[in-house]
């Protein structure tokens, strides 16, 4: 284990986001027990306050986790290939990490996925004058932990695990795997044309409808957002095949350069940020579309409050649509443009 301020700040921030939700976990019990919205007794007043503290110290754990993962990231991106052997990008520090830091950055997202879901509820929950989803929330809350354990665990083990002293082939790694892949797997389709043909089809029908639901939500919530939301799941899906195989060549300039950490490098003016944050927000939003519509159908006196968060969903699922796909297409644009080709 290597002593770097990034790390010790990431591991001190999972660690006092972890102890909030242990806390909120344990309010979240304590309010469960013997849960009964109809009475008005001191037992009750007292589950009610521990369900708000419940609520309060989730939120800090939130932030924590989700603070903590953004820090891990530009450490990896940023901060440690200057101190692995042979890394140039987050590539060589994944490779060093042993296969533990992807799969840690896999389970945080799980974490932060299920997390933003309890955030949602929660929201709309207090919106409500007799807390019709209090025990749907709390419920929540506490299937959420079981992966933000596991998050802040393999991120431990990823820190623990990082190699600097053996050299690292980095990106040559990448490059191998690309050309190895079978079709079907990230990055390794070889028909370019397929993959960006069903990424501007399926991109502009998740942007307008979700335009359409910004402006106006349908009657029933449930199905349409769970349509949206799977067609959000395919498009960034594809989007990062789609950067990885067509688009990464022209922000570097350099043809055959598919590496997706390279991104965020100062010298490419860390377009990965931007980018790959777009694409995080907008699953994040398109996920609060199902929390918000199964929540209107559950509980109808939600309906203004969950048609209200939904419409704002939409428009965050619209606008980082359009952001990422502006962001990631322009430089081929600017190509195209200036010298009259695709690289090829």
């Amino acid at each position: 284990m290597i002593r770097h301020p990034l790390l010790a700040a990431v591991l001190a921030l999972d660690l006092v986001g972890l102890l909030l939700l242990a806390a909120a976990g344990y309010a979240a019990i304590r309010a469960l027990l013997d849960w009964n919205p109809a009475s008005s007794d001191r037992a009750q007043l007292r589950r009610e306050r521990e369900a708000e503290y419940s609520s309060l110290l989730a939120r800090g754990g939130f932030w924590g986790l989700a603070l903590g993962g953004a820090l891990f990231v530009l450490a990896v991106a940023l901060a440690l290939p200057g101190l692995v052997p042979g890394a140039m990008c987050g590539v060589g520090v994944m490779e060093a990490m042993g296969g533990a830091g992807q799969r840690a950055l896999a389970v945080r997202g799980l974490a932060l996925l299920a997390l933003w879901v309890w955030r949602v509820l929660d929201g709309l929950n207090r919106r409500s004058p007799r807390g019709a989803l209090s025990t749907a929330s709390l419920r929540f809350l506490l299937v959420a932990l079981a992966p933000a354990f596991l998050a802040v665990y393999d991120t431990i083990l990823a820190v623990v695990r990082l190699d600097v002293h053996a050299p690292v082939s980095c990106c040559t790694a990448l490059y191998d795997r690309l050309r190895t892949a079978t079709p079907g797997v990230l990055g390794g389709t070889s028909n370019d044309t397929g993959v960006l043909f069903a990424w501007i089809v399926i991109g502009a029908t998740a942007l307008a409808v979700a335009v359409i639901f910004s402006l106006r939500p349908p009657k029933r919530l449930a199905w349409p957002s769970l349509a949206l939301a799977a067609t959000m799941g395919a498009w960034s899906w594809l989007s990062l095949i789609a950067v990885q195989r067509i688009f990464a060549s022209y922000h570097y300039g350099v043809l055959s350069h598919h590496c997706p950490w390279c991104l965020f490098l100062p010298e490419h003016y860390l377009i990965g940020v931007w980018l790959w944050g777009a694409l995080v927000v907008g699953v994040l939003e398109s996920v609060a579309l199902i929390a918000a519509g199964r929540s209107a159908d559950m509980q109808p006196e939600l309906r203004e409050a969950a048609a209200e968060r939904f419409r704002r969903a939409a428009r965050h699922v619209a606008m980082a649509v359009l952001f990422f796909s502006l962001l990631a297409a322009a430089p081929a644009v600017v190509w195209r443009i200036r010298f009259g080709m695709w690289m090829e």
